[in-house]
């Protein structure tokens, strides 16, 4: 059962949810995950994400609804900066495990040009002593 007391739903049946456009927008506004929103508008997951794959429209949506949870996150960071309570540890995973944020590396090939080196194989041989 959804958290609002009904069963999982096709893409379909959800029309007839009300309010599930706010619903969704609501909660992703405020930082929720893809999972959450599905679970509180009563859609399983492999139905939603099975319809992304054959529906742009509903990608979109997604996407969205990710963009404006990144939004929030990013902007409770950007607030925090200069609150020595935050719990910037805890903040740096969400980033990097739901948004793919990382460190920053430059990766510089200074020996080829970007080409190929071909390296003789080199083979460890047991000395004779």
């Amino acid at each position: 059962m959804g958290a609002r007391g009904f069963e999982p739903k096709s893409l379909d049946e959800l029309a007839a949810v009300p309010n599930w456009e706010e619903i969704a927008a609501e909660m992703a506004s405020q930082g929720a995950s893809i999972v959450e929103i599905l679970t509180e508008i009563g859609i399983s997951r492999t139905t939603f994400y099975k319809r992304c794959k054959e529906n742009t429209e509903v990608k979109e949506i997604k996407d969205f609804w990710v963009q404006l949870a990144e939004s929030w996150y990013t902007k409770t960071g950007r607030i925090n900066l200069a609150n020595k309570d935050f719990q910037y540890n805890g903040y740096g995973l969400q980033m990097k495990n739901r948004f793919g944020w990382g460190e920053a590396k430059q990766q510089v090939d200074i020996t080829s040009g970007g080409e190929k080196i071909d390296l003789p194989l080199i083979s460890w041989v047991k000395s004779k002593d």
